[in-house]
């Protein structure tokens, strides 16, 4: 009777690389600036190198929050007809017809 080998096969998954407390910073630091340039938190990740779950853990870590960049108000305006709010997000996403109380739950809701 042959005998399976104990020895385990090479992981495909890539070694995590472990980043110092200082590089962590600096990016954090770069994805706080590319989110606040209007890049969606998802393509701020990318372009630095690092999962997006990765940075959230970090910012926790440090006690910052952010905050969700495609949640920021591109623009905001108060239609003279019906007193409504309308609410448009940096991706071109237009909310019309808001009261001001429906407004702030949205936002605490996204929050």
């Amino acid at each position: 009777m042959a005998r399976k080998s104990t020895k385990k096969k090479a992981s495909k998954r890539k070694k995590r690389s472990r980043y110092t407390p200082e590089k962590k910073k600096e990016l954090l630091k770069k994805y706080h600036a590319l989110c606040k340039s209007g890049k969606t938190t998802a393509e701020a990740a990318k372009e630095i190198g690092v999962p997006y779950i990765t940075l959230r853990t970090w910012e926790r870590k440090t006690g910052k929050k952010r905050g969700r960049a495609g949640t920021k108000a591109k623009s905001a305006s108060v239609s003279q007809k019906s007193g409504k709010l309308i609410l448009e997000t940096p991706k071109g996403y237009r909310i019309e017809g808001l009261s001001p109380s429906d407004l702030v739950k949205i936002l605490k809701e996204v929050r």
